[in-house]
């Protein structure tokens, strides 16, 4: 597409006639359960409807002609890739890849978006149902209206309009709906694998219409501290002794200590950068104990931890 004021104003035209449809676009996406699946070891699976919402998308994305790869990455193939974990896999869970193929002689562009959503939490809090995606004063109430089905549904529109409205682009788009981002990332990491590229990428993520052009990079980790088991009710001996070893509260320094590196990292000139915050690491979930009247033998605590560019 070339700087056509006519083609300019189809597309604004077909935007503000049809704002009411990318509302209820996004509200059908935040209808779909897509809470991301943690298939971690000793995690809760939920099953979820990551697949329904991608058959959704797809079947929108064939109507504009696009070509569409609908797959499910083979967990073996990727198993080596340092941000793979043993236990993880796609069953169930699909990737949707659309690509509109430009006229020619023009430079590409991914548009890469996720659609699993963190967890509602306690749904006592919750003043309408979490997926009914609730229409109120102006704003979209639901679990993954930001983060980040309000993006995606943003990114299909605007393929929606560039159709509608006669426009072809000189590049080829590609569009990439994933899960997994908000467990281990490893769905965008499916489609690099799977040899997708262009000149430039965008992600629609919820930045407040501002560019960012860099970010943090993420860890995760788990510190395992061992204990020993012994009853609770019980008054134990020293541990050399023989006697118990609370994990829990032996892990207390180990926790204390996150706190201390990340505060640490707040005045240290070299965790500085100009577009981004600072890193931090962050205690997210500790396990430990298997009955109350036992003390616990072990304590697992799993961290995320950022870092800079």
């Amino acid at each position: 597409m070339t700087g056509d004021p006519g083609r300019a104003q189809a597309i604004d035209a077909f935007i503000a006639d049809r704002a009411g449809d990318l509302v209820e676009l996004v509200r059908t996406l935040v209808g779909f359960n897509t809470v991301s699946v943690d298939l971690s070891p000793g995690s809760e699976h939920r099953e979820n409807q990551e697949r329904e919402l991608q058959e959704f998308v797809s079947e929108r994305l064939g109507a504009l002609n696009a070509g569409i790869d609908l797959f499910e990455p083979d967990a073996g193939e990727l198993r080596d890739h340092p941000m793979m974990p043993p236990w993880h896999h796609w069953r169930g869970r699909p990737i949707t890849v659309a690509t509109l193929k430009g006229a020619g002689g023009g430079r590409s562009l991914i548009i890469n978006g996720h659609i699993d959503v963190v967890s509602p939490g306690d749904l006592a809090r919750w003043t309408t149902p979490p997926f009914e995606a609730d229409l109120r004063d102006g704003r979209i109430y639901g679990r993954g209206a930001v983060d980040m089905k309000g993006g995606v549904a943003a990114a299909l529109f605007a393929l929606e309009a560039l159709a509608a409205s006669g426009v072809r682009l000189a590049g080829d788009v590609t569009f990439q709906v994933v899960p997994d981002e908000e467990t281990c990332a490893m769905g965008t990491v499916a489609v690099i694998e799977r040899g997708y590229r262009a000149d430039a990428g965008l992600v629609p993520e919820p930045t407040r219409l501002n560019f960012w052009i860099a970010t943090r990079g993420l860890l995760h980790g788990s510190v395992f501290v061992p204990g020993r088991s012994a009853h609770a009710e019980m008054n134990q001996p020293p541990w050399r002794q023989g006697g118990g070893v609370n994990a829990i509260e032996k892990s207390v320094p180990v926790l204390q200590a996150f706190r201390g590196l990340s505060a640490e990292w707040a005045t240290r000139e070299s965790k500085a950068h100009p577009l981004l915050g600072r890193p931090c690491v962050q205690p997210t979930i500790v396990r430990g104990g298997a009955f109350i009247s036992n003390i616990p033998e072990s304590c697992e605590i799993d961290l995320n931890a950022t870092y800079l560019p």
